[in-house]
Order: structure tokens, then sequence, then C-alpha cells
């Protein structure tokens, strides 16, 4: 039957250096099946790597909570924890009672592992500087940089896209509304002066409602000389009265 070591669900596997207060509880099986610890006389447990066995701490039988279930707890201690660095390492559990030594596990090792806290390694030293101090070493740097030859002038580049036409503007406020101007003055003496009036007169004179009946000659009458013969060839046309 083999002989079985494994962590309990809850335990942790990994311990920190210089942490003492971390315990990993253990689990002594036959085949899986927890071993009954009752009749312990001793119970020791052994830490070992790669290069071989290293130290060991004995566990009281007495101080077990339930030796039925197999469980051993191992407890880091400062005395444990001392010359062990960080690295991966194997654990066996040593049971002495009236039968003999069983050692768990029979096939094997079970591993855990030890890692560095945040002391165990010099960190480096981060310089920090302002934003100013920043532009200006910039700056500096800058100025001891020797000007090259100016380059050639670079061809035109392309006319971009017309861009989209902007939205209408808002419209500006209605202007003050001006002064009234002064009445215009219209009497007799302007109104037949007036070049529109002159020129209607003049259309009306000559219409068969005017005073022209014919073009060319005046309302004025004049006295004619010599006026024998004026109306040769005119018919002459007799009004018929009925009284």
């Amino acid at each position: 039957m083999a002989k079985t070591l494994s962590f309990t669900d809850t335990s942790p596997q990994t311990v920190k250096i210089g942490d003492t207060t971390t315990s990993f509880s253990l689990i002594c099986g036959n085949d899986n099946v927890a071993t009954d610890l009752t009749k312990a006389t001793s119970i020791t447990v052994k830490l070992g790597n790669a290069s071989g066995y290293l130290k060991s701490a004995t566990v009281d039988p007495a101080s077990l909570t339930d030796p039925t279930t197999g469980q051993v707890t191992v407890n880091f201690n400062a005395d444990l924890m001392t010359s062990l660095t960080a690295g991966s390492y194997s654990i066996e559990v040593w049971v002495v009672d009236s039968t003999g030594t069983s050692i768990y596990p029979s096939d094997g090792s079970t591993g855990f592992t030890i890692t560095n806290n945040i002391q165990s390694t010099n960190g480096s030293v981060i310089t920090t500087i302002t934003f100013d101090d920043f532009v200006a070493a910039m700056n500096k740097a800058a100025s001891t940089i020797a000007k090259g030859d100016k380059g050639d002038k670079g061809n035109t580049g392309d006319t971009g896209p017309q861009g989209p036409i902007g939205p209408t503007g808002l419209q500006g406020p209605q202007g003050i509304k001006g002064d009234k101007g002064d009445p215009g003055i219209v009497d007799n003496a302007s109104l037949t002066a007036a070049p529109a009036f002159v020129d209607l007169k003049a259309q009306v004179d000559n219409s068969a409602v005017g005073t022209n009946l014919l073009l060319g000659t005046s309302k004025t009458l004049n006295t004619v000389n010599n006026a024998i013969g004026w109306n040769t060839g005119i018919p002459q046309h007799l009004a018929n009265i009925t009284t």
C-alpha cells in the first residue's frame, strides 16, 4: 500500500523569506486514504532540495487536533526558516509508532516553494526630474548642435481639397428706421412746369378732345386777308330741320 502526502485544500504551498507565521497543513495517507495517527509516538518533518537533506522540525503528536484525519501542521517559524533561500524544496513526514517508522510519501516527495520578499533584492534608484528641468535640458542640448546647411526649397504642394461650405450665419439685427423726409412743396406753377405734365398736356391738346383739332394749329384765332376761294371744293351739307 503506497504512502501519500498531500496538502489540504486550504493550505498554502508557498512561503516568503522572513515570514515566520505561515503554516502548511499536510495529510498523511495510504493510497490517499487518511492515516490514523492516534498511536504515533513521534512525528518529524524533514526538508530538502535538489542537493539533498537540509533540516527538520518536530511535531508533538499531542498537538494534533484530530489524529484520525492524518493531518499534520508544519509551522515555518524563525528556526525552520533560518538559512533557507528562495527556491524549490521537498518535504517528507516521518511517523514513528509501535510498529516502526513510516515515511510519507513512499514514492518521491511533496514539493513547496520559498520566494524572495521585496527586501531580498536591492532595487535601482530611479532618478526623478521635473518637467521644467527636462525642457531646460533639451534646450541646452539643442543649442550645442551645429546648424547644418540650408536645404533646397521643396516643391509647392498640391492644393488641398475644398472644405465643405459652412452653415449660414445668424441673421443680423434689423437696422434703425431712418427719419421721415420733409414733405415736398406742390403748387400750380411747379405742377404745370413739370416735364411729365407738359408732355401730357401736349398729347391731350393734339387729341380729338383737345383744343388743337388740326395738328400744326393753335387755339389762337387770327384774321386772314385775301381769303377768297378758301372753301373751294368743300361740299355743302344742309341740315333738314323739321318744325
